[in-house]
């Protein structure tokens, strides 16, 4: 019986040193997911990708040149097609 409450004892002092030391641990990594989601939803608002890419405004060629390169891929798909 008393060996039991020894072990039963020195069980309880492991099991207190362990948690102990897994807390603030534990802390820190929550704190960690915390932060990370705290500067996902943050950061866009702040710095939004928007503002890093230069306003760009198609002209009338790029447009045309468009248009004539898409005709031609849509010429060559329906050449391919028909074979």
């Amino acid at each position: 019986m008393q060996m039991s409450i020894y072990y039963s004892s020195e069980f309880d002092h492991y099991l207190d040193n362990l948690t102990s030391l897994l807390e603030p641990v534990l802390i820190l990594f929550v704190g960690g997911i915390v932060a990370v989601i705290l500067i996902g939803l943050y950061l866009p608002t702040k710095y939004p990708i928007g503002s890093a890419l230069p306003d760009f405004y198609p002209d009338e060629k790029i447009c045309k040149e468009s248009i004539s390169f898409a005709e031609r891929v849509l010429n060559d798909v329906n050449r391919l097609v028909k074979k």
